[in-house]
């Protein structure tokens, strides 16, 4: 405790010679002087003292006819004299502790675990909405109800927590699984029309078939009753099973004009670089890119340890283009549309067997118009959930 007490307020260590060295003790000791670590070095001894007890023992020195001499000092007080005209050092370290209070007081790191993709860039995106982003002040928000509020706004999560730890928020989520589908084969249902359509087969499974082969039926017609009436008038409801084939037709039309500009690569790319600093960013180019493009951007944070630290380049990309007008004939306009069609075709129309397409044609001065009506083989079959107490 001693020495600490010393470091802080300064200690003196004084070679004391000549006179009685029996006496200077005495009258030290008699005016409560503060003196320790005696030490005997021939006709000569050392003591520490407090700097500020220093004056006092000139009084006991004079009386005892010995002779002081400062031959070392310790502590603070004059280091700090050492280098108090050393201005430069003293502004950089009140500018670090400025620094210092300042960066480990604010978000610099975003850790997300539990998540990735688009998910984690929709947190991100509301996250940001209610404020938090890289630089801002921890104390600013209140973790517990921003957290909510991120719940609220993404449905898909079901449990998160955000834990600040310096200058790195932990942002750890959970999102809700699914319930697997329990199909409950106890439960009555009806089989209804999915879509119009002509009866090709039946196979009924269960339940008491409403139409026949040949049959045309609507969308939302009844095709089998999961209610079934027995002989003796009982009535028992039942789950309609079965697949019924139909043949159904789905129409689409297609506009193509026959001048179209699209964007074609000329081949050319400009990239511009930006160095990214603890949430600003400074721009490390002259100028803007000028015409048509498409930019694609790419951002490159410098990692250590696994941690992606808030400094980084942005690279951006610009893919030069320019408008490329095409003239098209009336064959060329018809092969798009026939090709549209196609595409509807293996997007809207998967379960569907295709057993003919066909195309009825108008042109006219500026597009041609392409209808295609598509005839196909499908199981129209719906399971629809009886109401049986209304």
């Amino acid at each position: 405790m001693q020495n600490w007490i010393g470091m802080i307020l300064g200690t003196l260590t004084v070679r004391v010679t000549g006179g009685s060295h029996e006496r200077f003790m005495n009258l030290c000791a008699v005016y409560n002087r503060d003196m320790w670590d005696f030490r005997a070095e021939g006709d000569s001894i050392t003591v520490k003292v407090r700097a500020s007890e220093y004056k006092n023992l000139r009084k006991a020195a004079h009386r005892a006819g010995v002779r002081l001499k400062i031959i070392k000092r310790h502590g603070i007080p004059f280091w700090l004299r050492r280098y108090k005209n050393r201005y430069g050092l003293v502004a950089g370290i009140l500018v670090f502790c400025l620094l210092l209070s300042f960066f480990s007081s604010r978000i610099w790191v975003i850790r997300m675990r539990g998540v990735e993709g688009e998910i984690e860039q929709q947190i991100l995106t509301q996250m940001k909405q209610e404020g938090i982003t890289l630089g801002t002040r921890t104390s600013a928000f209140d973790f517990a109800t921003v957290r909510q509020k991120l719940i609220v706004a993404c449905p898909q999560i079901s449990w998160m927590s955000l834990n600040p730890s310096g200058s790195v928020l932990n942002v750890d989520v959970s999102l809700r699984t699914a319930p697997p589908l329990v199909l409950d084969h106890q439960q009555p249902c009806n089989l209804i029309a999915s879509v119009d359509g002509t009866i090709l087969s039946m196979n009924i499974k269960n339940g008491d078939p409403m139409v026949k082969v040949g049959d045309g039926v609507v969308k939302g017609d009844l095709l089998v009753s999961g209610a079934v009436e027995y002989a003796d008038g009982c009535t028992v409801f039942r789950k309609a099973e079965g697949e019924i084939l139909a043949e159904t037709k789905h129409r689409v039309t297609f506009q193509v004009p026959y001048e179209q500009t699209h964007s074609c690569y000329t081949g050319k790319t400009k990239r511009r670089y930006a160095f990214h600093f603890f949430g600003l960013s400074l721009p490390l180019y002259i100028g803007s890119v000028s015409g048509t493009y498409e930019k694609t951007d790419r951002y490159r944070p410098l990692v250590i340890d696994q941690v992606a630290l808030p400094i980084g380049i942005y690279e951006s990309k610009f893919a030069l283009t320019q408008p490329l007008t095409v003239h098209l004939s009336r064959e060329e306009a018809v092969a798009e549309a026939t090709e549209k069609t196609m595409e509807y075709v293996s997007q809207s129309l998967p379960n569907c067997e295709i057993t003919a397409i066909n195309y009825q044609k108008e042109f006219t001065s500026t597009h041609a118009l392409v209808t295609a009506e598509i005839l196909c083989k499908e199981n129209i079959a719906f399971a629809e959930k009886m109401l049986i107490f209304q």
